[in-house]
């Protein structure tokens, strides 16, 4: 008996099924059903279907039929299974609205791309509630790839390391140039898998023991360990190449896309953060959008790899450095206490003149009179 997953696929259409067999059969134990009645007898007869895949248009009982019957059942394990709802072009809205309030799982959209298959199979299956708590904990269900807490922690956690071993770490913020525009241009199902792909392409760049994650619609993160500042810059080229020679094909559609990448590796210190060094990449990234996309931008390597070590370590904006101040995180802050000081002097001073204040000639002479009282 096979050890994989048992998926059901029902769909009047043997071609579609077929084409599912090949994108599915490696990870699944796929059985078939030619319409919603066939489908609902092996699900009645067979406790180890664990996941239905479904057309929505069908003879005899259609998708939205067999998803009710599911809902409806009083066997728990079959109420709560997961149901799939394949759709395309021709089928209304109407129905596809109804489909979401009859309780469907998910829905994609034919014709298939085998990625965005696939990682809505992995995403909704789970053998067992153990399983599915650990996965939901770490992974991204759209693409498979580490999640934004799972980031946070391992981030931390390979920065401890390297600081105990001085080794290299570094942190590369990736961003689909344009997305939200993309996101206009082309249907949801569309950018689903053009962000599958661009996460599979930075994966293939970058080793094991590094991290890839999806931490936003079109944004990503890479940890990435025991890498000096120069491989760091290495692998963001490496990166923006291979995602800028891929075209992405959907039907008749046909675009390329590139992406933004800040990236940080500053010197590291018995008091650097991941906080902050996240920051600094975000801050990089941010910088790299402005300049319009299809950029590197890593000013605080340059500095490194120039010999300005110390230059390199990231000041927080007035903002930043408040909000750390409100969440019990000004630990952060004393390796750049004279900075920060530098930077809201001014508006202290506009602040004491026109509240008429005085408290900068206050400071001034307590500063001249404790210079004379240690002369």
């Amino acid at each position: 008996m096979s050890n994989k997953p048992r998926l059901l696929i029902a769909d009047d259409s043997e071609h579609v099924r077929k084409e599912m067999l090949t994108i599915l059969e490696d990870e699944y134990d796929l059985v078939q059903a030619e319409n919603g009645d066939q489908a609902w007898s092996l699900i009645s007869n067979d406790t180890n279907i664990k996941m239905v895949f479904t057309d929505l248009t069908m003879p005899k009982s259609d998708g939205l039929s067999l998803l009710r019957r599911i809902r409806g059942d009083q066997d728990e394990k079959i109420r709560v299974m997961p149901v799939i709802m394949m759709t395309d072009a021709q089928d209304s809205l109407t129905t596809v609205k109804e489909s979401l309030a009859a309780g469907v799982t998910d829905l994609v959209r034919k014709p298939f791309i085998p990625e965005l298959l696939r990682a809505r199979a992995n995403a909704n299956i789970k053998p067992n509630l153990e399983k599915q708590y650990v996965v939901t904990a770490t992974v991204d269900p759209l693409t498979q790839l580490a999640n934004e807490p799972y980031f946070m922690l391992r981030g931390a956690n390979n920065l401890s390391y390297a600081i105990r071993h001085n080794s290299g770490f570094g942190v590369m913020m990736i961003r689909i140039d344009h997305f939200e525009e993309l996101q206009k241009a082309y249907e949801p199902y569309v950018m689903e898998s053009v962000q599958v792909k661009v996460g599979s392409y930075i994966s293939s760049v970058v080793r094991l023991e590094d991290t890839v994650a999806r931490l936003d619609a079109g944004v990503f993160g890479v940890l990435l360990q025991g890498v000096d500042p120069r491989g760091v810059l290495e692998s963001a080229s490496r990166i923006q190449q291979k995602v800028k020679k891929k075209a992405f094909r959907f039907n008749d559609q046909r675009f390329s896309i590139t992406i933004s990448i800040g990236a940080a590796a500053p010197a590291l210190k018995p008091y650097s953060s991941f906080e902050l060094i996240l920051r600094q990449a975000r801050s990089e990234l941010g910088t790299a959008v402005k300049l319009g996309g299809d950029q590197i931008e890593a000013a605080n390597i340059y500095q490194r790899l120039t010999g300005e070590d110390e230059a390199s370590h990231y000041v927080p904006s007035l903002d930043e450095a408040l909000e750390m101040l409100n969440n019990n995180q000004g630990q952060l802050l004393g390796h750049c206490a004279d900075e920060l000081f530098g930077k809201l002097l001014p508006l202290l001073m506009y602040c004491d003149d026109k509240m008429q204040l005085n408290l900068i000639t206050q400071i001034k002479e307590r500063l001249q009179s404790r210079s004379g009282e240690t002369t």
